[in-house]
């Protein structure tokens, strides 16, 4: 188990692929003491390197963490049941392999240009629990 917030739940698999997930519950964590958290895990040079599935959910958290834009071999990204209000500029164009991103129950009321430029891979957006194949 990972050190993350004590109302969190954070696990590392590394069977098929490398994936961490965290899972808040819903619980009332400060959302910069869960960023600074995030940013920390996410800056170690192996997760940078081999993570292909991350997992943040059910969270206080109004935007995605920076950390998570570093991460350019993400294939799956799921921030379901959190607060985000949009996603960040410029985070996914070097994403290339990604292939699913999910964010379903939010606050996303709409998406900025260019957001999903550069992400050959992408096969499905995931939100507010309706599966849209990109074409």
């Amino acid at each position: 188990m990972l050190n993350c917030s004590q109302s969190c739940d954070c696990e590392q698999d590394n069977d098929r692929t490398l994936s961490l997930f965290v899972d808040c519950k819903g619980g009332d964590v400060n959302e910069s003491i869960l960023t600074g958290e995030l940013d920390l895990i996410l800056s170690d040079d192996e997760l940078i390197e081999h993570l292909t599935e991350l997992t943040i959910r059910n969270t206080s958290l109004t935007r995605v963490p920076l950390s998570v834009c570093q991460l350019t071999n993400l294939e799956y990204l799921y921030l379901d049941d959190n607060r985000l209000g949009r996603l960040p500029d410029s985070c996914f164009t070097n994403m290339t392999k990604l292939r699913k991103l999910a964010a379903p129950g939010n606050n996303i009321t709409e998406l900025q240009d260019g957001l999903f430029d550069g992400l050959i891979s992408l096969h499905r957006i995931v939100n507010e629990r309706k599966i849209r194949s990109v074409e």
